[in-house]
C-alpha cells in the first residue's frame, strides 16, 4: 500500500502530530510512506525511527493551481494513494488530497473541507492535540493507538563540553510574546552563564534586542538565523533548561528531553501543552483569567495580562533547579 501524509505547518504541530507518526510506522510496518511537510521541516522526519519519503511543498513557490500542478508533476510518486491522512485544519490541505486522486482521505471536516474528503473525523472536545491525530489514524486502521512518544537519538550541537541554558524570546503569535520588561525580570538574573537565544533569521533582531539585557559576565550566543531543525533540536537537547515562549521551539525542547520552563496564556493548555516522555520535566505557568484561553494569534482587549501577570521570580526560581 502508499499512504501518504499531509504534515501540518507549524513547528508546535508538527512535534504534537509526532506520536501519529510513531504510531504509522507500527500500523503499516511494510508499505510505503510518503510524508508532505515544508521545506525547513524536512529532515525532522527522517529522525522517525522508520523510513519516510518526504516530498517538500512550499506554500509561496507551489501556491495556486498551477503551483499544484507543479508539484505533482514533480512529486508524482504521492499521487493516487492508498490512503491520504489530512493533518492541517486547512482548506487548501484537504483540496491537495483531492487533487491527488487518493482512495482514500481522512481528515477533519470544517471550513468546506468534508466534500474533499471520504472519510472524515468529527472534531473531538477536550483532548491533546496529539490524540487528534491520533483519532485520524483510528479511522483509517480500525485501531487507536497509544500516545508513545519516542526517543530521538542526537550529538551535541557544540563541541565544547560548556554547560548553557537556551533562552526561546519568539512565537509566531504576538499573543504569545512576553513582553521585554518580563523577560529582564529573568535574563538580569543570571550570572556566570552560558547563554544560547535560539529564532530565525527574521527574528535575530529581536533576539539580540533582548539578549542586550543579559549581564556582562554572561557568554552569550546568538543562534538565531544559524540552526536548521535537526541543529535546534540538537541545541535543546543538550541544554540544562530551555526558558521559552509557548511556541514551536518549546514543543520541540520537551520533546527531545530537555527541562522546559514556559507559560501558557492564550492557548489552551488541554489541548496543547508540551509533551515528554518525563511530564516533570515540563514546567508551565498559567494565570486564571476569565479571557484566557482565548485562542487568539493576537490579544483581543490589547494588554496580554495572561503573560504579564505572570510571577516572573517564581519563572527563574523555576529554571534555577536545573542551573
Amino acid at each position: 500500500m502508499k499512504i501518504v501524509v499531509r504534515a501540518p505547518n507549524w513547528l508546535g504541530d508538527i512535534t504534537m502530530s509526532l506520536p501519529f507518526f510513531n504510531a504509522l510506522g507500527k500500523a503499516y510496518p511494510d508499505d510505503d510512506i510518503h510524508v508532505i511537510t515544508k521545506p525547513e521541516y524536512e529532515e525532522l522526519f527522517h529522525l522517525l525511527p522508520y523510513k519516510v519519503t518526504t516530498h517538500v511543498f512550499s506554500r509561496s513557490k507551489d501556491s495556486g493551481i498551477l503551483g499544484w500542478l507543479s508539484f505533482f508533476k514533480k512529486e508524482n510518486s504521492v499521487k493516487e494513494a492508498d490512503v491520504f491522512y489530512v493533518l492541517p485544519p486547512s482548506f487548501s490541505s484537504a483540496l491537495m488530497a483531492f487533487f491527488s486522486k487518493a482512495k482514500k482521505r481522512i481528515g477533519f471536516p470544517g471550513e468546506g473541507r468534508k466534500i474533499f474528503l471520504n472519510e472524515h473525523v468529527r472534531w473531538p472536545k477536550g483532548i491533546h492535540r496529539a490524540d487528534e491525530f491520533l483519532q485520524l489514524l483510528a479511522k483509517g486502521v480500525g485501531k487507536l493507538y497509544p500516545r508513545d512518544l519516542f526517543e530521538l537519538k542526537l550529538d551535541p550541537y557544540f563541541q565544547d563540553e560548556d554547560e548553557y541554558l537556551v533562552i526561546n524570546v519568539n512565537s509566531e503569535a504576538s499573543s504569545r510574546r512576553m513582553p521585554i520588561e518580563q523577560w529582564s525580570k529573568v535574563l538580569q538574573k543570571l550570572s556566570g552563564k552560558k547563554v544560547v537565544f535560539v529564532g530565525t533569521e527574521k527574528e535575530r533582531e529581536w533576539v539580540s534586542q533582548v539578549a542586550s539585557v543579559v549581564q556582562k559576565d554572561n557568554e552569550v550566543v546568538n543562534l538565531a538565523g544559524k540552526t536548521k531543525i535537526k541543529e535546534l533540536a540538537q541545541v535543546m537537547m543538550y541544554a540544562k533548561v530551555v526558558i521559552t515562549n509557548d511556541s514551536g521551539p518549546a514543543h520541540l525542547a520537551a520533546f527531545v528531553g530537555a527541562p522546559v520552563v514556559t507559560w501558557i496564556g492564550a492557548a489552551d493548555a488541554i489541548n496543547t501543552v508540551m509533551l515528554s516522555q518525563d511530564s516533570s520535566r515540563v514546567n508551565v505557568f498559567t494565570v486564571p483569567l476569565k479571557c484566557s484561553p482565548c485562542l487568539k494569534n493576537s490579544c483581543p482587549i490589547h494588554t496580554i495580562e495572561c503573560l504579564t501577570k505572570i510571577d516572573m521570580k517564581e519563572v527563574y526560581a523555576s529554571a534555577q533547579k536545573y542551573l
